[in-house]
C-alpha cells in the first residue's frame, strides 16, 4: 500500500479524546509514582504530586494537539516525552511544568512542530528540555537559588523566553536552526550565570541585567542576526562573539565594576557599548579578513570615573 494510503488512513482513524487527572496523595504524601502513556490526539494529562521523592513519568505520543500539566510540590522528579505519530509528524503539543520547593529534577521533550513548553521552578531545582522541529516555544522561569536548566532547540523560528529571579541559578541554552530563531533574557539577582549559543541567520537575542555580579555569554554564527540589551548593577558581565555579515551587537551598563565586550567576524557589522558608572570596562573587535574590514563600525561611550576602553579593528 502506498505511503498517502496509508498516512489517509491513519488521519482518518477515529481517536477519543483522552482526560486524565491523577493525585498523587495529600500534602504529606511522599515517594509516590505516576507513569502514564496516550497514543493519540487531543488527549490531556494532569499530574499533582503535593510532598518529597515523587516521580513522574509521562508519555503522549502518535499525535497531534495534546496538552499536559504538573505540578509537583516537594523535591521530586518528572520526565515528559511528547512525540509524533507513526509517521513522525506532531503539531501543536502543549507541556507545562511547575516544581516548587528544592532539589526537584525534570526532563522535557518535545518531538514535532509548533510545540509549547512552559516550565517555572522554585526552589533549587535541575532539568533539561529539548526541542526538535520549527515554530516551538519555551517559556522557562527560575525563582530562587541554585537552578540549573540546559535547553536545546533545533528547528526554525524557535522562541525562548528565559528568566532568572534569584542566586546562582544557571540556564545554557543552544538555538540550531536555519532562521529566524530568537531569545528574551531577563536576570534579576546575583551571580546568575546565561549561556546562549545560536546558529542560523536572521536571529535577536535581547537581554536585560538587574542586579550584581550576573554573567552573559552569547556566541552567534550566521548572518543579520542581532544582539541587545540592557544591565543595571555592579560587576555584571556581558560578552558577545558574534560571526557572520551583517550583524548588530549593542550593550547598555549603569554601575560600577561593569564589563561588557563584543568580539565581531563578519563585514558590515556594528558594535556599540553605553557605560554609566565608575571603573567599568568595555572592549569591542572587530575582525574582517575576508573582507579587509569592509564598511565595520563601532562605537563606546562611557561616563564615570576610572573606566577603559578598547576597540580593536583589524
Amino acid at each position: 500500500m502506498a505511503f498517502m494510503e496509508i498516512r489517509q488512513m491513519f488521519l482518518l482513524r477515529p481517536l477519543a479524546a483522552l482526560t486524565l487527572a491523577l493525585v498523587a496523595g495529600s500534602a504529606i504524601a511522599q515517594n509516590n509514582t505516576a507513569a502514564l502513556q496516550q497514543d493519540g490526539t487531543n488527549g490531556t494529562i494532569t499530574l499533582d504530586q503535593s510532598g518529597a521523592g515523587n516521580n513522574a513519568a509521562l508519555y503522549q505520543l502518535q499525535g497531534e494537539n495534546n496538552e499536559l500539566s504538573v505540578v509537583q510540590t516537594g523535591a521530586s522528579s518528572a520526565t515528559i516525552t511528547q512525540g509524533g505519530d507513526v509517521y513522525g509528524y506532531a503539531v501543536g503539543n502543549v507541556a507545562t511544568l511547575r516544581q516548587e520547593a528544592g532539589s526537584s529534577v525534570h526532563s522535557l521533550i518535545q518531538d514535532g512542530f509548533g510545540n509549547q513548553a512552559t516550565i517555572s521552578s522554585v526552589g533549587s531545582n535541575s532539568g533539561t528540555l529539548t526541542q526538535v522541529a520549527s515554530n516551538a516555544q519555551l517559556t522557562l522561569e527560575q525563582n530562587g537559588d541554585n537552578n540549573q536548566v540546559r535547553v536545546d532547540q533545533s528547528g526554525d523560528s524557535a522562541m525562548a523566553t528565559l528568566t532568572q529571579l534569584g542566586s546562582d541559578n544557571r540556564v545554557l541554552l543552544t538555538q540550531q536552526g536555519y532562521s529566524v530563531d530568537s531569545v528574551e533574557l531577563t536576570q534579576r539577582g546575583q551571580a546568575n550565570v546565561a549561556t546562549v549559543t545560536s546558529s542560523g541567520k536572521f536571529n535577536e537575542l535581547t537581554f536585560t541585567q538587574d542586579g550584581n555580579r550576573n554573567e552573559l555569554n552569547v556566541d552567534q554564527a550566521g548572518r543579520g542576526n542581532r544582539f541587545s540589551g540592557s544591565s543595571t548593577g555592579d560587576d555584571n558581565l556581558a560578552s558577545a562573539t558574534v560571526r557572520g555579515d551583517s550583524n548588530q551587537t549593542s550593550i547598555v551598563q549603569t554601575g560600577n565594576g561593569n564589563e561588557a565586550r563584543l568580539d565581531t567576524t563578519s563585514a558590515i557589522s556594528t558594535a556599540s557599548i553605553s557605560q554609566v558608572g565608575d571603573s567599568n570596562r568595555a572592549s569591542i573587535l572587530q575582525s574582517s579578513a575576508n573582507f579587509n574590514g569592509f564598511n565595520d563600525s563601532a562605537r563606546i561611550s562611557q561616563n564615570g570615573f576610572g573606566n577603559s576602553a578598547t576597540i580593536n579593528q583589524r
